[in-house]
Protein backbone atom coordinates (compact mmCIF):
# COMPACT_ATOMS: atom_id res chain seq x y z
CA UNK A 1 0.00 0.00 0.00
CA UNK A 2 1.55 3.35 -0.97
CA UNK A 3 1.27 6.43 1.35
CA UNK A 4 1.24 9.59 -0.13
CA UNK A 5 1.73 13.21 1.86
CA UNK A 6 0.13 16.39 0.79
CA UNK A 7 1.47 19.52 1.78
CA UNK A 8 0.26 23.06 1.87
CA UNK A 9 1.86 25.89 2.28
CA UNK A 10 1.16 29.79 3.49
CA UNK A 11 -1.72 29.36 4.71
CA UNK A 12 -3.72 31.39 6.13
CA UNK A 13 -5.39 31.49 9.65
CA UNK A 14 -8.00 28.92 9.87
CA UNK A 15 -6.97 27.54 6.87
CA UNK A 16 -5.25 24.50 8.48
CA UNK A 17 -8.61 23.55 10.44
CA UNK A 18 -10.70 23.76 7.37
CA UNK A 19 -8.56 21.45 5.48
CA UNK A 20 -8.02 18.85 8.69
CA UNK A 21 -11.93 19.09 8.51
CA UNK A 22 -12.50 18.53 4.86
CA UNK A 23 -9.75 15.32 4.29
CA UNK A 24 -10.17 13.94 7.93
CA UNK A 25 -12.33 10.82 6.74
CA UNK A 26 -9.55 10.30 4.16
CA UNK A 27 -6.13 11.37 6.17
CA UNK A 28 -4.79 8.79 8.57
CA UNK A 29 -3.09 11.31 10.37
CA UNK A 30 -2.08 15.13 10.07
CA UNK A 31 0.79 17.29 10.92
CA UNK A 32 1.04 21.15 11.74
CA UNK A 33 3.89 23.65 11.18
CA UNK A 34 3.86 27.86 11.08
CA UNK A 35 1.72 28.05 8.09
CA UNK A 36 2.07 24.62 7.09
CA UNK A 37 0.03 21.68 6.88
CA UNK A 38 0.96 18.25 6.35
CA UNK A 39 -2.11 15.28 5.64
CA UNK A 40 -0.97 11.64 5.21
CA UNK A 41 -3.01 9.35 3.27
CA UNK A 42 -3.45 6.17 1.40
CA UNK A 43 -5.53 7.87 -1.56
CA UNK A 44 -4.32 9.88 -3.26
CA UNK A 45 -7.19 10.67 -5.21
CA UNK A 46 -10.38 10.98 -2.80
CA UNK A 47 -7.99 13.82 -1.57
CA UNK A 48 -7.68 15.30 -4.41
CA UNK A 49 -11.07 14.95 -5.32
CA UNK A 50 -11.86 16.44 -2.16
CA UNK A 51 -9.05 19.42 -3.00
CA UNK A 52 -10.01 20.38 -6.52
CA UNK A 53 -13.57 22.19 -5.04
CA UNK A 54 -11.17 24.81 -2.77
CA UNK A 55 -8.48 27.18 -3.60
CA UNK A 56 -5.52 25.69 -2.08
CA UNK A 57 -2.43 24.70 -3.41
CA UNK A 58 -0.19 21.66 -2.53
CA UNK A 59 1.71 19.42 -3.70
CA UNK A 60 1.77 15.63 -3.82
CA UNK A 61 4.94 13.32 -2.72
CA UNK A 62 4.83 9.40 -2.00
CA UNK A 63 6.50 8.13 1.35
CA UNK A 64 8.09 4.77 1.37
CA UNK A 65 6.42 2.93 4.38
CA UNK A 66 10.10 2.68 6.71
CA UNK A 67 10.24 6.69 6.13
CA UNK A 68 6.33 7.27 6.71
CA UNK A 69 6.62 6.26 10.24
CA UNK A 70 10.12 7.59 10.81
CA UNK A 71 8.89 10.93 10.07
CA UNK A 72 6.35 10.98 12.05
CA UNK A 73 8.12 9.97 14.92
CA UNK A 74 10.75 12.30 14.53
CA UNK A 75 8.38 15.14 14.83
CA UNK A 76 6.28 13.74 17.76
CA UNK A 77 6.92 15.19 20.93
CA UNK A 78 4.62 14.90 24.12
CA UNK A 79 1.47 16.66 24.94
CA UNK A 80 0.24 17.61 28.82
CA UNK A 81 -3.65 18.24 28.74
CA UNK A 82 -4.99 20.24 31.93
CA UNK A 83 -8.36 20.17 33.75
CA UNK A 84 -9.64 21.51 37.02
CA UNK A 85 -6.20 23.88 36.45
CA UNK A 86 -4.14 20.29 37.24
CA UNK A 87 -2.12 17.96 34.90
CA UNK A 88 -4.59 15.63 34.24
CA UNK A 89 -3.36 13.50 31.10
CA UNK A 90 0.56 13.32 29.56
CA UNK A 91 0.34 11.51 25.99
CA UNK A 92 4.25 10.63 25.00
CA UNK A 93 6.17 7.85 23.53
CA UNK A 94 7.86 4.54 24.71
CA UNK A 95 11.41 6.84 24.06
CA UNK A 96 10.26 9.66 26.32
CA UNK A 97 11.18 9.80 29.59
CA UNK A 98 8.12 9.40 32.47
CA UNK A 99 6.09 12.34 34.02
CA UNK A 100 5.03 11.82 37.18
CA UNK A 101 3.04 15.00 37.30
CA UNK A 102 0.24 13.81 35.75
CA UNK A 103 -2.54 12.41 36.97
CA UNK A 104 -3.03 9.52 34.07
CA UNK A 105 0.48 9.22 31.49
CA UNK A 106 -0.95 7.08 28.43
CA UNK A 107 1.83 6.01 25.85
CA UNK A 108 1.50 5.90 22.31
CA UNK A 109 3.31 4.66 19.33
CA UNK A 110 3.00 7.43 17.01
CA UNK A 111 2.44 6.79 13.81
CA UNK A 112 -0.16 8.14 11.01
CA UNK A 113 -3.12 7.83 13.27
CA UNK A 114 -5.46 10.79 14.06
CA UNK A 115 -5.91 11.72 17.97
CA UNK A 116 -2.54 12.05 19.71
CA UNK A 117 -3.51 14.48 21.46
CA UNK A 118 -2.03 17.44 20.47
CA UNK A 119 -4.91 18.64 18.07
CA UNK A 120 -8.13 20.88 20.27
CA UNK A 121 -10.59 18.35 19.67
CA UNK A 122 -8.84 15.91 21.12
CA UNK A 123 -7.91 17.41 24.43
CA UNK A 124 -10.91 19.05 24.91
CA UNK A 125 -12.59 15.07 24.91
CA UNK A 126 -10.14 14.59 27.36
CA UNK A 127 -10.71 17.28 29.53
CA UNK A 128 -14.34 16.68 29.30
CA UNK A 129 -13.98 13.34 29.87
CA UNK A 130 -12.64 14.25 33.60
CA UNK A 131 -16.11 15.62 34.50
CA UNK A 132 -17.74 12.49 33.71
CA UNK A 133 -18.12 9.23 36.23
CA UNK A 134 -16.82 6.64 33.98
CA UNK A 135 -16.82 3.85 36.79
CA UNK A 136 -18.35 0.77 36.32
CA UNK A 137 -19.36 2.41 33.10
CA UNK A 138 -19.72 0.71 29.58
CA UNK A 139 -18.69 2.85 26.60
CA UNK A 140 -18.51 3.14 23.10
CA UNK A 141 -15.50 5.07 21.63
CA UNK A 142 -16.81 5.89 17.80
CA UNK A 143 -13.98 6.61 15.62
CA UNK A 144 -11.28 5.85 17.99
CA UNK A 145 -7.90 6.60 15.91
CA UNK A 146 -4.31 5.93 18.07
CA UNK A 147 -7.07 4.55 21.03
CA UNK A 148 -6.17 7.18 23.37
CA UNK A 149 -9.84 8.11 24.43
CA UNK A 150 -10.60 4.28 24.85
CA UNK A 151 -7.50 3.92 27.01
CA UNK A 152 -8.41 7.06 29.27
CA UNK A 153 -12.03 5.47 29.64
CA UNK A 154 -10.71 2.01 30.87
CA UNK A 155 -8.25 4.04 33.47
CA UNK A 156 -10.72 6.46 34.59
CA UNK A 157 -12.74 2.98 36.05
CA UNK A 158 -14.96 2.12 32.63
CA UNK A 159 -16.00 -1.61 33.06
CA UNK A 160 -16.01 -2.52 29.34
CA UNK A 161 -14.93 -0.02 26.06
CA UNK A 162 -15.82 -0.76 22.02
CA UNK A 163 -13.21 0.84 20.27
CA UNK A 164 -14.41 1.84 16.48
CA UNK A 165 -12.21 2.52 13.65
CA UNK A 166 -12.74 1.83 10.33
CA UNK A 167 -9.27 2.09 8.80
CA UNK A 168 -7.14 -0.50 9.35
CA UNK A 169 -3.98 1.56 9.92
CA UNK A 170 -5.52 3.15 12.99
CA UNK A 171 -6.74 -0.43 14.34
CA UNK A 172 -3.42 -1.52 14.34
CA UNK A 173 -2.33 0.97 15.61
CA UNK A 174 -4.88 1.19 18.56
CA UNK A 175 -3.72 -2.39 19.05
CA UNK A 176 -0.34 -1.50 20.14
CA UNK A 177 -1.26 1.25 21.90
CA UNK A 178 -3.70 -0.84 24.19
CA UNK A 179 -0.89 -3.41 24.70
CA UNK A 180 1.71 -1.05 25.88
CA UNK A 181 -1.08 0.40 27.93
CA UNK A 182 -1.90 -3.17 29.66
CA UNK A 183 -5.57 -2.36 28.80
CA UNK A 184 -7.49 -5.44 29.06
CA UNK A 185 -11.17 -3.93 28.85
CA UNK A 186 -11.40 -2.95 25.16
CA UNK A 187 -12.66 -4.40 22.32
CA UNK A 188 -11.62 -2.99 19.02
CA UNK A 189 -13.62 -3.49 15.42
CA UNK A 190 -12.98 -2.22 12.30
CA UNK A 191 -16.39 -1.33 10.90
CA UNK A 192 -18.07 1.61 9.20
CA UNK A 193 -20.69 2.09 11.82
CA UNK A 194 -21.46 0.75 15.24
CA UNK A 195 -22.20 -2.56 15.63
CA UNK A 196 -23.39 -3.47 19.58
CA UNK A 197 -25.03 -5.63 21.08
CA UNK A 198 -26.55 -3.33 23.95
CA UNK A 199 -26.88 0.43 24.90
CA UNK A 200 -23.80 1.86 27.03
CA UNK A 201 -23.53 4.24 29.34
CA UNK A 202 -20.95 6.56 27.30
CA UNK A 203 -20.56 7.23 23.41
CA UNK A 204 -17.70 9.51 22.48
CA UNK A 205 -17.27 10.27 18.64
CA UNK A 206 -14.39 12.79 17.59
CA UNK A 207 -14.84 12.56 14.02
CA UNK A 208 -16.84 15.50 11.83
CA UNK A 209 -19.93 16.85 11.58
CA UNK A 210 -21.23 15.05 8.29
CA UNK A 211 -20.49 11.51 9.94
CA UNK A 212 -21.82 12.34 13.41
CA UNK A 213 -25.14 13.86 11.82
CA UNK A 214 -25.46 10.19 9.47
CA UNK A 215 -24.78 8.60 12.47
CA UNK A 216 -26.86 10.05 14.93
CA UNK A 217 -29.83 7.96 15.24
CA UNK A 218 -27.54 5.33 15.59
CA UNK A 219 -25.90 6.74 18.44
CA UNK A 220 -28.78 7.31 20.30
CA UNK A 221 -30.01 3.86 20.07
CA UNK A 222 -26.54 2.97 21.61
CA UNK A 223 -27.02 5.07 24.31
CA UNK A 224 -28.79 3.84 27.36
CA UNK A 225 -31.60 6.60 28.71
CA UNK A 226 -30.19 9.38 30.80
CA UNK A 227 -26.35 8.46 29.14
CA UNK A 228 -23.70 10.94 28.15
CA UNK A 229 -22.68 11.50 24.26
CA UNK A 230 -19.98 13.10 24.28
CA UNK A 231 -19.08 14.59 20.81
CA UNK A 232 -16.13 16.36 18.83
CA UNK A 233 -14.28 17.34 15.35
CA UNK A 234 -16.38 20.24 14.36
CA UNK A 235 -16.03 23.60 13.82
CA UNK A 236 -17.37 26.53 15.96
CA UNK A 237 -19.02 27.16 12.88
CA UNK A 238 -21.30 23.93 13.14
CA UNK A 239 -22.14 24.52 16.73
CA UNK A 240 -26.45 25.59 15.71
CA UNK A 241 -26.27 22.37 13.64
CA UNK A 242 -25.30 19.81 15.71
CA UNK A 243 -27.16 21.41 18.78
CA UNK A 244 -30.47 21.25 16.34
CA UNK A 245 -29.61 18.22 15.97
CA UNK A 246 -29.36 17.04 19.18
CA UNK A 247 -32.36 18.50 19.82
CA UNK A 248 -34.38 16.76 17.72
CA UNK A 249 -33.51 13.70 18.92
CA UNK A 250 -34.48 14.42 22.25
CA UNK A 251 -31.23 15.31 23.64
CA UNK A 252 -30.94 17.37 26.67
CA UNK A 253 -28.41 19.80 28.66
CA UNK A 254 -26.54 20.09 25.31
CA UNK A 255 -23.29 22.20 26.46
CA UNK A 256 -21.12 23.22 23.65
CA UNK A 257 -17.04 24.28 24.77
CA UNK A 258 -15.04 26.07 22.08
CA UNK A 259 -10.97 25.58 21.24
CA UNK A 260 -9.44 26.92 18.44
CA UNK A 261 -12.09 27.24 15.86
CA UNK A 262 -13.03 23.87 16.92
CA UNK A 263 -16.00 22.78 19.65
CA UNK A 264 -16.76 19.73 21.84
CA UNK A 265 -20.32 19.16 22.76
CA UNK A 266 -21.92 16.96 25.66
CA UNK A 267 -25.71 16.07 25.55
CA UNK A 268 -27.71 13.64 28.38
CA UNK A 269 -29.84 11.65 26.02
CA UNK A 270 -33.76 11.73 26.94
CA UNK A 271 -35.33 8.35 28.79
CA UNK A 272 -38.05 8.83 26.55
CA UNK A 273 -37.75 7.15 23.41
Amino acid sequence: MQNFQFHFKDLKDQDDEQLIALLSDAATGFEQKDNELFAYTHDENVCREILSAFPFNFTVSVIEEKNWNQQWESSFEPVTINARDKTYVHIRAAFHPPFAEAEQEIIITPKMSFGTGHHATTSMVVKNMKDIDFENKTVIDFGTGTGILAILAERSGASSILAIDNDEWSINNATENITVNNCSKIQLMLAEEIICTEPVDILIANINLNIILAHLQHMKNYLKPHGTLLLSGMLTEDAPKITEALRSFNFSEISVEDQKNWICVKAIRYAQP
